[in-house]
């Protein structure tokens, strides 16, 4: 244990390593989905026990290429779809860039994280323009299983054992949206 713990150490550096023992620490105590640490475009995410929260939190910058993309792409009054959004960390700056006017939507299908992206919706007050769906997005009306017995929590994936979840199409959610200004689909290999 302490000959991994030293190669993290040497492959992350010191600081990053306490950040994200620091985060663990924070979100597996009561102080967790209390606290939230500054994220992208001036948005808060709260400590919630999640890989990614960690990472965020130990290298805010990781997520940097995305933020870029987004600021390209997501302008006010914008309409954003997220599928695979896991802890809400590209819906939550979206629903910043889109302001008031804009709209995101959201599609989770892990309990886990639906229940923390709704937290973050409404540590960012953002529960007037972000809409968050229990749902795992495929061609059909279907049930689907999703397999959450991965060592890191940000690769769980549709397998053919695991927690039944249901399943709808896109358009069963989109048939009123003129325009889609941005699609992100991260949905570990069910694309």
């Amino acid at each position: 244990m302490l000959r991994k713990f030293i190669r993290i150490i040497k492959r992350d550096g010191a600081t990053v390593t306490f950040k994200r023992i620091l985060a663990y620490a924070i979100s597996h105590s009561p102080l967790a989905y209390r606290l939230s640490f500054s994220h992208a475009i001036g948005t808060r995410l709260y400590f919630a026990p999640t890989q990614l929260t960690y990472n965020l939190f130990a290298k805010p910058i990781s997520r940097g290429g995305d933020i870029k993309v987004l600021q390209t792409y997501v302008s006010e009054g914008a309409t954003v779809i997220d599928v695979g959004a896991n802890i809400g960390s590209i819906a939550i700056p979206a629903a910043a860039l889109a302001g008031p006017t804009g709209r995101v939507l959201t599609f989770e299908p892990s309990q886990k994280f639906f229940n923390i992206i709704k937290k973050n919706v409404v540590c960012n007050k953002f529960t007037d323009r972000i809409t968050v769906h229990q749902v795992a997005l495929g061609p059909k009306e279907d049930t689907v299983y999703l397999n959450e017995e991965v060592s890191d929590d940000t690769t769980n994936h549709i397998a053919a054992t695991g927690t039944p979840v249901s399943q709808r199409n896109l358009d069963s959610f989109t048939n009123y949206i003129k325009t889609v200004d941005f699609l992100k689909i991260d949905v570990e290999g069910y694309e």
